[in-house]
C-alpha cells in the first residue's frame, strides 16, 4: 500500500520482514488520518507480533504519527482496565491494538463512534504446534474419514476457525442499525475465494478488494 512492490502476507514465515512491518503502519497512519473523528479497533494475529509491529514503528516515528491523530490505547495483558480506559475517553477519538480471540474482540459493545473502524491484520490460523490444535486436527480428519460424505476434515476446521474469529472481531463495529463503520482486512490471502466464502453474509456483500489505500 505503501510500497508499490510489496504485497501484505503477513504468515509466519514472513512477520519479521521490517519493511513489510514499516509500511503496515505508515498504512495504519493513513486510516487513522482518513477517520477525522471515532474509535478504531486494530487486530493482530499474537501479542508477540503486535509488540513486534510496536517496537519498530516506534523506532520509525510511526507510533508518533498515530498519536498525533489518536489516542493509543495498547492492550499488553497487564492492564485489565484497558476496554474501560479505551471508552473512557470523552473524545472517542482513540485507537486500541489488540488481538483476536482476546477480550476486546468478542462480546464487548463498541457502537458508535467507540468504533468507526476496525482493521484485522494477517490470518488468525491457531498455532499449529499446539498439541490440541494438531489433536484436534487428527481427529476431525479421523472422523470425516469414517462418515460418508463427511464435510468438516482438519484443514476445513483449521480455516473455519481462523475466519470465524475474523467475524467476531469485524462484528464489533455494527451493534445496531442506525450504527456504521468500514472494515479493513490487511493481507493478500483475503482475496482467496475459499476464505472470502467464509465472511458473514453482511460483510461478503459488501466485500471489495483493493491494492491501494489513496
Amino acid at each position: 500500500l505503501y510500497n508499490k512492490n510489496l504485497h501484505f502476507n503477513f504468515e509466519y514465515n514472513n512477520r519479521s520482514d521490517i519493511k513489510s512491518i514499516v509500511s503496515l503502519g505508515m498504512t495504519i497512519v493513513h486510516l487513522c488520518q482518513s477517520v477525522k473523528y471515532g474509535g478504531i479497533l486494530v487486530y493482530f494475529t499474537s501479542f508477540a507480533y503486535m509488540n513486534q509491529c510496536y517496537s519498530v514503528w516506534g523506532e520509525n516515528n510511526i507510533i508518533s504519527k498515530i498519536s498525533a491523530v489518536k489516542t493509543i490505547y495498547f492492550d499488553d495483558k497487564k492492564n485489565k482496565n484497558i476496554i474501560k480506559d479505551f471508552k473512557n475517553n470523552k473524545n472517542k477519538n482513540s485507537i486500541l491494538l489488540s488481538v483476536f480471540r482476546g477480550t476486546s474482540s468478542e462480546g464487548i459493545d463498541f457502537k458508535d463512534d467507540f468504533a468507526r473502524m476496525v482493521i484485522c491484520v494477517g490470518v488468525p490460523y491457531a498455532n499449529i504446534v499446539e498439541e490440541k490444535v494438531q489433536l484436534k486436527k487428527k481427529y476431525l480428519d479421523e472422523i470425516n474419514d469414517k462418515i460418508i460424505g463427511g464435510r468438516l476434515n482438519g484443514r476445513k476446521w483449521y480455516l473455519n476457525d481462523a475466519i470465524s474469529n475474523v467475524n467476531q472481531s469485524l462484528g464489533r463495529v455494527l451493534r445496531h442499525i442506525y450504527d456504521y463503520g468500514i472494515l479493513v482486512c490487511i493481507d493478500e490471502r483475503y482475496e482467496q475465494k475459499n476464505i472470502k466464502n467464509l465472511f458473514s453474509k453482511w460483510i461478503r456483500e459488501k466485500c471489495e478488494v483493493v491494492d491501494r489505500i489513496n
